[in-house]
């Protein structure tokens, strides 16, 4: 090997020198070179204690116990599905419903992990004897036999909880306080000859108040209701007319809105921006925003079902 290396590096140098680009193509040698002791390669020895046709592990088994799902590969056993599905066999896609909250559950348990989130023992404890306190021990035990739950599963249980409201705080922590907010007059129907009557009457000057109230009065087949500061995205409205509504300016009056099956008719009271939200409504947006980050979350993870669902 070392005289056929030493071959290659004159013919490249003689290219150079030459001035030539390529170097003339050198044939490997067929043989060992004089005096070089042939390199003979043996491959190594079969072992025969292993099988020529390993068996691949069955996904659906985790040390020998059947699962229900995995999720990024980490188990959702059936026993535990199933037990689940037991408590909720009166309601209609009950499996279903089961095995997404296993799942949810599953990811949450990965999240908090991720983000060293951890309800130590005594806090568990504290809030098992706060339960506990809230009524009898008979009562518990009562409740944990309608549940098909033992004591220790049940801890297990309230750990999931505590861990998901914990991961809860972190993920929605940074939602804002405050928002645009508005105030809204509200008049629907599901009639669009009202909805025309009524935009009518508004159009020949009748005071918006005067309809909201004749309609509370039963003079008309359509409903007003006063919405009160509220930001986006946490009013009982159709999409639609809350797009609207955020459009307007203080004192203006839209015209028929159709939106899910109904006409609406609203009047903008009030607007203001950065109004603090209520307790309430930074609720609601909270659990939207955790929503929208755990579906995200689940469409990222991998997951593997194992049972079949009705």
């Amino acid at each position: 090997m070392q005289y056929w290396f030493l071959t290659v590096v004159v013919f490249v140098l003689a290219g150079c020198v030459s001035g030539s680009l390529n170097p003339p193509a050198v044939a490997p040698p067929t043989g060992p070179a004089q005096g070089v002791e042939a390199v003979v390669s043996t491959p190594p020895p079969v072992d025969p204690t292993i099988a020529a046709d390993t068996p691949t592990p069955d996904p659906a088994l985790e040390n020998g116990q059947p699962l229900a799902a995995r999720v990024n590969g980490e188990p959702i056993f059936l026993d535990a599905f199933e037990q689940r599905v037991a408590q909720f066999a009166a309601q209609p896609q009950a499996a279903a419903q089961v095995l997404a909250a296993l799942v949810d559950q599953k990811i949450i348990e990965q999240q908090a992990r991720a983000r060293a989130i951890e309800i130590p023992d005594a806090e568990l404890n504290a809030a098992a004897q706060k339960i506990i306190e809230s009524g009898t021990e008979t009562q518990l035990k009562s409740w944990l036999a309608r549940s098909g739950l033992t004591e220790s599963e049940f801890l297990a249980e309230l750990r999931a909880q505590l861990l998901a409201q914990r991961l809860f705080n972190a993920v929605t922590q940074d939602v804002p306080t405050s928002a645009e907010q508005i105030r809204l007059q509200v008049l629907g129907t599901t009639n669009r000859t009202n909805a025309d009557a009524l935009a009518a009457r508004l159009a020949q000057n009748v005071d918006f108040d005067t309809l909201v109230q004749e309609i509370q009065n039963g003079s008309s087949e359509a409903n007003s209701r006063l919405l009160d500061w509220f930001p986006r995205g946490t009013a009982e409205l159709p999409a639609r007319v809350e797009e609207a509504a955020f459009k307007l300016q203080p004192g203006q009056i839209s015209g028929p809105i159709s939106a899910a099956g109904g006409y609406y008719i609203i009047k903008l009271e009030g607007k203001e921006f950065g109004r603090k939200l209520s307790d309430e409504h930074l609720q609601t947006l909270k659990i939207q925003a955790f929503t929208r980050w755990l579906q995200a979350q689940r469409a990222a993870a991998t997951i593997q079902q194992f049972v079949t669902l009705p």
